[in-house]
């Protein structure tokens, strides 16, 4: 969460630097302007607000700001003494809670939360998955999920992958029909569940040399377009070493956000169960290059890529798409 601590007093100023030191991604105000102002200004440009000053101060400041419900940040008082940290707007926002719990960690105090949510769901739901590399979908079915867990005492999750762990209060299902949340890489137009994406998708590419990045991008986009694949998924782009120098390639997963990989010949010519191709083998040596890549991107402890999409030609690109196993790590709690 991208935070701003805002003090008034010396004392509450002393405070907001030792709160920022141990927040990652947090920064003091530093302001000779009023209160007030600061908290303007830090309204729309910070996921939450930490309010070291009196609560009334607080109020006061942001009850001209109000937007529709939702769109506000996070906003947490703070004595200047630290004493209480107290969950004052949104605080059911994901991580929320969460930070209200650790400032209290950082200052010995003792949290104060009002919401009728059960604090722990939140932290739960929004920690499983951020440790599990999950992309959450959408945060405001987020929130009906926690009203619906307050009253069933519950939630239903249904995966079309392997799932080894789950948040406390849930219970696994075998049909996405009424789940509560679905962890899948596709899409579920149908549903109005709460999506988790993995990251487990491995695009292997090949291309000619006159592509370019645009002409990668509209591959994979319209090979996940077909498939219903969020781009979400996508974690890893695989090609035979003979790319390795590529500035194109380099510059384009830069762009996307996503890391390389490179298998030699060799190493592609030892995957079994792909598609080969004449042309291919007499250019690089291998007897094909998307499928295998694709595989050996994605290997992880518990075996090899599975791979789901052969590959597909578009113009001077190939893509093919390989789904790994990935373990799901436990809930560490707070």
């Amino acid at each position: 969460m991208k935070s701003v601590v805002v003090a008034q007093s010396k004392q509450g100023k002393d405070l907001a630097d030792k709160i920022a030191e141990e927040l990652p991604e947090s920064k003091v105000q530093q302001s000779d302007e009023s209160v007030q102002l600061s908290i303007k200004k830090a309204w729309d440009a910070f996921d939450c607000l930490i309010c070291v000053m009196s609560m009334d101060t607080v109020i006061r400041s942001i009850a001209p700001l109000f937007p529709e419900k939702g769109k506000e940040p996070t906003v947490i008082a703070v004595d200047d003494k630290g004493h209480f940290i107290i969950s004052l707007l949104s605080g059911t926002k994901p991580g929320g809670l969460n930070l209200v719990e650790k400032i209290a960690e950082i200052t010995g105090g003792q949290s104060v939360v009002t919401s009728d949510h059960d604090p722990i769901d939140i932290v739960t739901i929004d920690r499983w998955a951020k440790e599990n590399k999950l992309t959450i979908t959408d945060n405001k079915k987020l929130q009906t999920l926690l009203s619906k867990r307050r009253d069933a005492g519950f939630i239903t999750i249904y995966s079309d992958m392997v799932v080894n762990s789950l948040p406390i209060y849930s219970k696994e299902v075998h049909s996405s029909r009424g789940s509560d949340v679905i962890i899948s890489h596709k899409y579920y137009p149908a549903s109005a569940a709460l999506r988790l994406c993995p990251k487990n998708l491995v695009a292997g590419i090949s291309f000619k040399d006159n592509v370019s990045e645009k002409m990668l991008d509209d591959a994979i986009a319209e090979v996940f377009e077909k498939m219903g694949f969020d781009r979400n998924s996508l974690s890893v782009l695989a090609s035979i070493d003979l790319n390795k120098d590529s500035e194109l390639l380099e510059e384009f997963a830069r762009n996307i956000d996503c890391p390389l990989c490179f298998y030699s010949k060799d190493e592609l010519n030892s995957v079994s169960g792909v598609s080969t191709s004449v042309a291919v083998l007499s250019a690089t040596g291998a007897r094909g290059v998307a499928e295998p890549a694709a595989i050996l991107g994605g290997t992880t402890a518990m075996g090899g890529g599975k791979l789901i999409v052969r590959k597909q030609r578009l113009k001077s690109v190939t893509v093919a798409v390989a789904e790994k196993r990935i373990q799901f790590k436990e809930f560490s709690g707070f």
